[in-house]
């Protein structure tokens, strides 16, 4: 017989599962103004979050680029 716990099912309704979703999302990701620029921030997040091993030397590229711009060397 298979048994299915109700938690579970429960947990994957979108009532459930949006609000989850959402409420995990980085603060400064949720209060964003436009929707264009949410659209964006949350490509970019989505991106940093499931390949950040191959987007660690995109990111510190951009980083010694800045600071490099900076310090104006």
């Amino acid at each position: 017989m298979l048994y299915m716990c109700r938690t579970t099912i429960g947990d994957r309704a979108f009532a459930v599962a949006g609000p989850r979703a959402w409420n995990s999302l980085p603060a400064e990701l949720r209060f964003t103004w436009t929707f264009s620029v949410f659209k964006r921030h949350l490509k970019h997040h989505f991106l940093i979050f499931c390949f950040y091993e191959l987007t660690l030397p995109l990111l510190m590229y951009r980083a010694f680029v800045a600071a490099d711009a900076a310090y104006g060397s």
